[in-house]
């Protein structure tokens, strides 16, 4: 069963408490890297999701659909994969004579 705190504190105290206890978190080295490794990693994805909108905006008015190794390569997934997720539905996907073809839309949205 918890216990009640004896020393009472008002809400001055305890901001000031808090904010001693963030500026030593905020201080260590290891909180710096942290943060800096998730700004790092967010602008990468964000440059990547960019980059691959631009990437399938000029695809698409090339033509509307991709080839199954196209799709490989602008997901950075292997040909099988591409291939298992036609199968589960997982892509939409048009069968042309003996090969698929996926619209550029399909595979481009996240």
């Amino acid at each position: 069963m918890a216990t009640k705190p004896t020393e009472k504190f008002d809400r001055q105290q305890l901001q000031m408490i808090v904010d001693e206890v963030l500026a030593q978190v905020i201080s260590s080295n290891e909180f710096k890297a942290t943060i800096a490794s998730a700004i790092r990693r967010a602008i990468i994805d964000i440059s990547m999701k960019t980059d691959r909108e631009k990437k399938a905006a000029k695809l698409s008015s090339a033509s509307g659909m991709a080839t199954v190794k196209q799709a490989a390569e602008f997901l950075q997934v292997s040909i099988d994969t591409v291939y298992r997720m036609v199968a589960d539905g997982t892509i939409q996907s048009t069968r042309v004579r003996d090969s698929i073809r996926i619209p550029w839309d399909a595979i481009s949205k996240d």
